[in-house]
């Protein structure tokens, strides 16, 4: 996931927020802690919404 979304900021730069669920605990920390690196925040769906 981290790579795949590194790819993109290389060619599209650094969002201001990536919106998503908030996935398997190990997945999302380090994700979550990756993104704080890059200067990115994270936008949480809420449970239950599409």
């Amino acid at each position: 996931m981290i790579e795949a979304l590194a790819e993109l900021m290389v060619t599209r730069g650094v969002p201001d927020h990536i919106r998503s669920d908030n996935g398997p605990e190990f997945t999302a920390q380090a994700v979550r802690e990756w993104l704080g690196r890059v200067g990115a925040r994270t936008l949480y769906i809420e449970p239950g919404s599409p």
